[in-house]
Protein backbone atom coordinates (compact mmCIF):
# COMPACT_ATOMS: atom_id res chain seq x y z
CA UNK A 1 0.00 0.00 0.00
CA UNK A 2 1.22 3.25 -0.93
CA UNK A 3 2.73 5.68 1.73
CA UNK A 4 0.22 8.43 0.91
CA UNK A 5 -2.96 6.21 0.72
CA UNK A 6 -2.29 5.29 4.33
CA UNK A 7 -4.32 7.41 6.50
CA UNK A 8 -5.80 7.13 10.43
CA UNK A 9 -9.60 5.93 10.16
CA UNK A 10 -10.41 8.21 12.89
CA UNK A 11 -9.51 11.17 11.96
CA UNK A 12 -8.25 11.24 8.40
CA UNK A 13 -4.91 12.70 8.85
CA UNK A 14 -1.96 10.81 6.90
CA UNK A 15 1.92 11.09 6.67
CA UNK A 16 1.64 12.72 3.15
CA UNK A 17 -0.65 15.47 4.10
CA UNK A 18 0.01 15.76 7.54
CA UNK A 19 3.26 14.26 8.78
CA UNK A 20 1.95 11.84 10.98
CA UNK A 21 2.88 8.47 11.55
CA UNK A 22 0.02 5.73 10.92
CA UNK A 23 0.18 2.24 12.64
CA UNK A 24 -1.88 -0.69 11.26
CA UNK A 25 -4.58 -2.99 13.23
CA UNK A 26 -2.42 -5.80 15.58
CA UNK A 27 -3.17 -8.96 14.03
CA UNK A 28 -5.53 -10.50 15.68
CA UNK A 29 -4.63 -14.01 17.87
CA UNK A 30 -4.36 -16.12 20.56
CA UNK A 31 -1.40 -13.52 22.15
CA UNK A 32 -3.19 -10.15 20.86
CA UNK A 33 -6.87 -10.85 21.73
CA UNK A 34 -7.36 -7.80 24.55
CA UNK A 35 -4.80 -5.62 22.55
CA UNK A 36 -7.46 -6.04 19.17
CA UNK A 37 -10.65 -6.13 21.12
CA UNK A 38 -9.78 -2.36 22.95
CA UNK A 39 -8.67 -1.33 19.08
CA UNK A 40 -11.32 -2.41 17.74
CA UNK A 41 -13.53 -1.07 20.29
CA UNK A 42 -11.73 2.02 19.84
CA UNK A 43 -12.55 2.41 16.64
CA UNK A 44 -16.08 1.08 16.39
CA UNK A 45 -17.49 1.76 19.75
CA UNK A 46 -21.32 0.53 18.72
CA UNK A 47 -20.16 -2.18 17.51
CA UNK A 48 -19.81 -6.07 18.72
CA UNK A 49 -15.82 -5.17 19.30
CA UNK A 50 -15.29 -8.65 20.77
CA UNK A 51 -15.92 -10.22 17.43
CA UNK A 52 -12.75 -12.16 15.93
CA UNK A 53 -14.88 -11.63 12.69
CA UNK A 54 -14.37 -7.70 12.59
CA UNK A 55 -11.25 -7.30 14.23
CA UNK A 56 -10.01 -9.85 11.03
CA UNK A 57 -11.78 -7.61 8.77
CA UNK A 58 -9.98 -4.65 10.53
CA UNK A 59 -6.83 -6.03 10.05
CA UNK A 60 -6.91 -7.44 6.26
CA UNK A 61 -8.40 -4.06 5.25
CA UNK A 62 -5.02 -2.46 6.75
CA UNK A 63 -6.84 0.20 8.63
CA UNK A 64 -4.94 2.38 11.01
CA UNK A 65 -4.78 4.90 13.19
CA UNK A 66 -2.10 8.25 13.71
CA UNK A 67 -0.22 9.05 16.37
CA UNK A 68 -2.44 11.38 17.80
CA UNK A 69 -4.65 8.82 19.12
CA UNK A 70 -1.82 7.15 22.06
CA UNK A 71 -0.35 7.92 24.89
CA UNK A 72 3.52 9.27 24.97
CA UNK A 73 4.52 6.34 26.92
CA UNK A 74 2.81 3.70 24.01
CA UNK A 75 5.71 4.44 21.87
CA UNK A 76 9.65 3.12 22.32
CA UNK A 77 11.28 6.44 21.99
CA UNK A 78 10.61 10.14 21.45
CA UNK A 79 10.42 10.01 17.62
CA UNK A 80 7.42 8.16 17.82
CA UNK A 81 8.44 5.87 14.98
CA UNK A 82 7.41 2.24 16.97
CA UNK A 83 4.56 1.44 19.18
CA UNK A 84 5.02 -0.57 22.07
CA UNK A 85 4.05 -4.17 21.83
CA UNK A 86 1.08 -3.56 24.23
CA UNK A 87 -0.04 -0.15 23.16
CA UNK A 88 -3.85 0.69 22.76
CA UNK A 89 -5.60 3.43 21.33
CA UNK A 90 -6.11 6.50 24.41
CA UNK A 91 -8.97 8.20 24.08
CA UNK A 92 -7.31 11.10 26.72
CA UNK A 93 -6.17 12.60 23.36
CA UNK A 94 -8.14 15.03 21.58
CA UNK A 95 -7.29 16.47 17.98
CA UNK A 96 -7.59 20.31 17.63
CA UNK A 97 -7.50 21.34 14.07
CA UNK A 98 -5.15 24.22 13.91
CA UNK A 99 -7.44 26.96 12.17
CA UNK A 100 -9.84 26.45 15.18
CA UNK A 101 -9.69 29.53 17.65
CA UNK A 102 -7.53 28.29 20.54
CA UNK A 103 -7.69 29.59 24.23
CA UNK A 104 -5.84 32.42 24.40
CA UNK A 105 -5.08 36.02 26.38
CA UNK A 106 -7.73 37.51 23.92
CA UNK A 107 -10.15 35.11 25.56
CA UNK A 108 -9.02 35.21 29.19
CA UNK A 109 -10.20 37.80 31.64
CA UNK A 110 -8.41 40.90 33.09
CA UNK A 111 -6.23 41.07 36.12
CA UNK A 112 -6.58 43.32 38.49
CA UNK A 113 -3.42 45.59 39.33
CA UNK A 114 -1.74 44.21 42.00
CA UNK A 115 1.00 46.99 42.58
CA UNK A 116 0.50 47.76 45.91
CA UNK A 117 0.18 43.92 47.16
CA UNK A 118 1.30 45.26 51.05
CA UNK A 119 -2.07 47.14 51.30
CA UNK A 120 -3.97 45.09 49.14
CA UNK A 121 -3.33 42.16 51.57
CA UNK A 122 -4.33 43.67 54.71
CA UNK A 123 -7.34 43.13 55.96
CA UNK A 124 -10.05 45.85 56.27
CA UNK A 125 -10.60 47.14 59.47
CA UNK A 126 -14.44 47.44 60.53
CA UNK A 127 -16.59 50.55 61.10
CA UNK A 128 -18.42 50.23 64.33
Amino acid sequence: MAENKRKCFKCGRSFAADNVKVFRFPKPGIRNVLRCELWAQFMFPDKEFSSVALQTKLFTEHRMLCQNHFRNEDFTDASKTKLISTAVPSQVKLYIPINEPQPGPSNRLALRDVTNVEESSTVPSQVS
